[in-house]
């Protein structure tokens, strides 16, 4: 009874750690699946494993929070984080299911060069969480968010001229609406990237 009452600091920390760690894998199992067409299935899968593993860490967040009474950050900050994370996961999963189902077999370069960016992000996300454990270091958090939030202006800068170029040159209009799709959902995945970077400034804010 009394262990739930408890606070389990150092599991909160790992839940974070571990959502942005399949954040990282993920990307780099979509990555996988547009350089091996011939083994689309098998990467695709690799992807969904991935994506199931996330979810896991997700619910085992939230039962987490239901039973331990203190928590070392906000139980709203640790919630928020957490979900944004799985958000990435999860639309990088939506893009590498569009690939896969739309049979797109030429990648890109929009779509790689997002895909960069979003390698960037979660690198900087991943140095962010790790920094939350002491707090009265605030610098790598500062400079996380920094990093997020500019990688996110650069995302736009590459979406914008990427669905431009879709309407200006592409005549086939079931690729337009494919490839718009698949960059948006990347693109969305760098916008929850600001997010987790935004709970992130919330709690120096709040607790330096």
């Amino acid at each position: 009874m009394f262990k739930r009452l408890i606070p389990r600091k150092d599991v909160f920390f790992d839940h974070m750690e571990s959502l942005a760690t399949k954040a990282a894998e993920i990307v780099g199992a979509f990555r996988a699946q547009l350089d091996h067409q011939d083994d689309a299935q098998a990467r695709l899968a690799a992807v969904k494993a991935i994506e199931h593993e996330a979810d896991g860490i997700l619910h085992s967040t939230i039962e987490d929070l239901h039973r331990t009474f203190v928590t070392p950050l906000d139980r709203n900050e640790i919630s928020t984080i957490c979900k944004r994370l799985d958000d990435i996961i999860d639309l990088v999963e939506g893009a590498a299911m569009r690939v896969y189902h739309y049979e797109i077999r030429d990648v890109r370069a929009p779509l790689r060069a997002l895909l960069g960016v979003l390698e960037r992000q979660i690198v900087a996300l991943r140095e962010g969480l790790a920094a939350l454990h002491d707090l009265r270091r605030p610098e790598p958090l500062r400079e996380c968010i920094v990093k997020v939030h500019t990688l996110e202006n650069e995302a736009d800068d590459i979406l914008r001229p990427a669905i431009g170029s879709l309407f200006r040159e592409e005549k086939d209009p079931r690729l337009i609406l494919k490839w718009k799709e698949i960059y948006e959902h990347v693109e969305k995945a760098t916008d929850r990237c600001e997010d987790v970077a935004d709970h992130i400034e919330n709690v120096l804010l709040e607790y330096s």
